[in-house]
């Protein structure tokens, strides 16, 4: 395998996975919106809000560096994050 193909393939398997992973936000959101938002508390807004800021700056660079694998992986990321972030901002009303 050339180098151009397993960076090509590499590139595939990192923009699925990240994906994936933005994926895995799915059952805190859910229990953010609909199941178990009396235990919303418990979450920090600091923390899940850093969250997507570093995934802004991934999509920011994927961006601009024409980084497909990025762009898709910290685009879902941040989508996932920004549900989470606003669910604990509307329950709690808190920036803590």
């Amino acid at each position: 395998m050339t180098r151009d193909r397993f960076l090509s393939a590499l590139e595939v398997v990192y923009g699925t996975a990240g994906v994936l992973g933005a994926v895995a936000t799915i059952p805190q959101a859910i229990k953010i919106w609909h199941t178990h938002a009396d235990h919303i508390d418990a979450l920090s807004l600091i923390t899940w809000a850093s969250y997507l800021l570093i995934a802004m700056i991934g999509l920011l660079y994927g961006i601009l560096n024409k980084r497909t694998a990025l762009v898709y992986s910290c685009g879902a990321y941040c989508f996932m994050y920004l549900i989470v972030v606003v669910g604990i901002a509307m329950e709690t009303r808190s920036f803590w």
